[in-house]
């Protein structure tokens, strides 16, 4: 299942995760790269790549909720990081 975001800053986001339909089961979810020999990065807690992994409990709905909360998450990061230095 996939989940697309739509940023001004970033241009389309898509998280997917890798559950069956109907399978209630924890998935992890990735941010799709557009770099070669991967299909995504597996996204974790905090708005980063590194730490605790980030699952979505199978269901589309999960899925957006857990990639808003992400973004949004990332964005913040994204926001505080100084690109002066």
């Amino acid at each position: 299942m996939r989940f697309t975001i739509k940023s001004r800053k970033h241009g389309p986001q898509t998280f997917w995760a890798n559950a069956k339909e109907g399978s209630f089961a924890s998935s992890y979810v990735y941010l799709e790269d557009r770099g070669p020999g991967t299909t995504g990065s597996q996204i974790c807690e905090g708005g980063g790549f590194r730490g605790s992994t980030v699952t979505c409990n199978g269901t589309e709905k999960g899925l957006e909720r857990v990639a808003r909360r992400w973004w949004k998450q990332y964005m913040a990061s994204d926001d505080d990081y100084d690109y002066s230095i």
